[in-house]
């Protein structure tokens, strides 16, 4: 995921949760070279890592990286 889809999801009315991504540590290093506020530290849980980051407005979005089974 780019910075561009990032920020063009995030900006989409009506979106809340979660978007998935392949590779949870590579996307964050890119969007953050972007831009994109990752103001939270990662969460890990029992399915994956999520990845909590703020739009330019100040909206919440989760990027989320599951376990591989």
């Amino acid at each position: 995921m780019t910075a561009h889809q990032f920020l063009s999801y995030v900006r989409s009315p009506g979106v809340e949760g979660l978007q998935g991504v392949d590779d949870l540590d590579a996307t964050v290093d890119e969007l953050r070279r972007a831009g994109v506020d990752f103001g939270g530290d990662m969460i890990t849980g029992r399915g994956g890592r999520q990845a909590p980051a703020l739009d330019p407005s100040g909206n919440l979005a989760e990027l989320f990286e599951a376990y591989q089974r």
